[in-house]
């Protein structure tokens, strides 16, 4: 089916990666510490969801402080990393060129929209649907994300493209029933793409009008 619309990732994907996971991660788990948990190894678990992990083991009456303490941190730390991230020169004259082509775009990230927005003021007016974190009830790897944009969007998963730049995104779309395309403009290689199967790799999102039949000069 032709490809109607294409959903993007934010950071490392439309704008600049400038996010310390490992630090935010680091500074969940001194939080808990300080709470008397004893946190297992978190390596392989995403930041929001190790937090909510970590706020299970508490008893109920202490859970909401200790997870308004948690999401106040990563707020913190996403309001600074977007004070000093731009977007990457391409990003407005393609989702602009995407528009005249006639190709609904939408913008699915687990970031703070007010973060987002920081690095991108006039999203609203670039995208068909803009869906930050705190519009789901659950965010990616869930589809649910996904399809919150796609009924925005007014698209079906068969027609969609969705463009990100970790593994995370391959794995959030093909859960959805969408094409995936992973980008190399984050902090993950070819190598660990090929990985996991995404439909399309790009050196950046400029290759996805390639994949439509267009062209958009480089430089």
């Amino acid at each position: 089916m032709e490809l109607k619309a294409i959903i993007f990732d934010f950071d490392g994907t439309l704008a600049e990666l400038n996010l310390d996971f490992g630090l935010m991660k680091e500074r969940i788990v001194k939080l808990s510490l300080s709470r008397g948990l004893s946190p297992r190894a978190s390596g392989n678990i995403h930041t929001l969801e190790l937090l909510s992990s970590l706020a299970s083991g508490l008893p109920i009456g202490q859970r909401e402080d200790f997870l308004d303490q948690g999401h106040s941190l990563i707020r913190e730390m996403e309001l600074q990393a977007a004070a000093n991230s731009e977007l990457f020169p391409f990003t407005r004259p393609l989702l602009s060129r995407l528009a005249g082509l006639g190709v609904s775009t939408a913008i699915v990230t687990r970031n703070l929209g007010t973060a987002v927005k920081r690095v991108f003021p006039d999203i609203e007016a670039h995208v068909t649907a803009f869906v930050p974190r705190e519009e789901v009830e659950r965010v990616k790897p869930d589809p649910a994300h996904l399809f919150e944009a796609l009924k925005r969007m007014g698209n079906t998963p068969a027609e969609t493209l969705y463009v990100g730049d970790h593994p995370i995104d391959v794995a959030t779309g093909k859960r959805a029933g969408v094409k995936t395309c992973a980008v190399l403009t984050g902090r993950v290689g070819k190598e660990e793409f090929l990985d996991h199967g995404p439909d399309y790799i790009l050196e950046d999102c400029r290759g996805v009008l390639d994949i439509l039949g267009g062209s958009l000069q480089r430089g």
